[in-house]
């Protein structure tokens, strides 16, 4: 036999119901504390997705679908050397400048972007070491133009206009286009070495070769030049013609 319970009377305060007085306790000392550690645990899984996300970005997030470079095209300007006092100080039936270093210049750019050109252009002395570059103030032989405005909705990053002197195999005063992107974040400035080497007249790279900085696609931030394109580039440049005197006598520097 179990005691009977006693009849609850809603006027007896001793028969108050529970739930009046444990909800407020309830709430201060189980809810609020547990939210608290909610919120803060949701907040550290955030910003380590955040950082997460910036890091795959900065390698490889989205890479093969954008194109580094557009139609790259060849100009014809100006009439002939003759005129505008210019010597060729290279042995070479190769496409080339006429004269090292090579002089640039930017307009529009950021002082991040700066930074980028700056930093490819010392890549590329270093890795060739024949190749050297000094900025100019006016008549500059390239001109990095940094725009605004994205191209083809983004999926071309730079493209490079190359220009020649008719009937030459001399490069003219050329311009590269850098639009806005945020690949090889702080890394490697692939984009803008891949331009700049087409201005030495190196072509694109098979698609499948990622390491290979003039892969025509953004594929990883730690692309070399080839040892082959080295080469190319140091065949080319390396070729100087030296003048003795006053004499019109010429000598082959290898």
């Amino acid at each position: 036999m179990k005691p009977q319970k006693p009849t609850q009377n809603p006027e007896d305060p001793r028969f108050d119901p529970w739930w009046r007085d444990i909800s407020i306790k309830f709430i201060f000392r189980r809810i609020l504390p547990f939210m608290g550690k909610f919120i803060k645990t949701l907040a550290v899984s955030v910003l380590l997705a955040v950082v997460l996300l910036c890091v795959l970005f900065s390698f490889y997030d989205f890479a093969e679908q954008e194109k580094i470079t557009g139609k790259i095209i060849a100009r014809t300007t100006r009439t002939g050397l003759e005129n505008l006092g210019i010597e060729d100080d290279f042995n070479t039936e190769e496409f080339h400048w006429p004269h090292l270093p090579v002089t640039f210049n930017y307009e529009n750019c950021s002082r991040w972007q700066i930074k980028r050109i700056e930093k490819a252009l010392e890549y590329i002395e270093n890795r060739t070491e024949v190749l050297s570059f000094k900025r100019a103030d006016s008549k500059e032989d390239i001109l990095f133009v940094c725009s605004k405005e994205r191209k083809n909705n983004g999926s071309t990053l730079a493209e490079s206009l190359p220009s020649i002197y008719i009937g030459t195999k001399l490069y003219a005063p050329s311009t590269i286009m850098i639009y806005p992107s945020y690949y090889c974040i702080n890394q490697r400035p692939i984009v803008e070495i891949h331009e700049v080497m087409h201005l030495f007249g190196l072509e694109h790279a098979p698609a499948n070769d990622s390491k290979n900085i003039m892969n025509p696609y953004v594929t990883r931030c730690d692309a070399e030049l080839s040892q082959q394109d080295i080469k190319k580039i140091r065949e080319i440049y390396s070729r100087q013609i030296v003048t003795i005197s006053k004499s019109k006598k010429e000598m082959q520097k290898i």
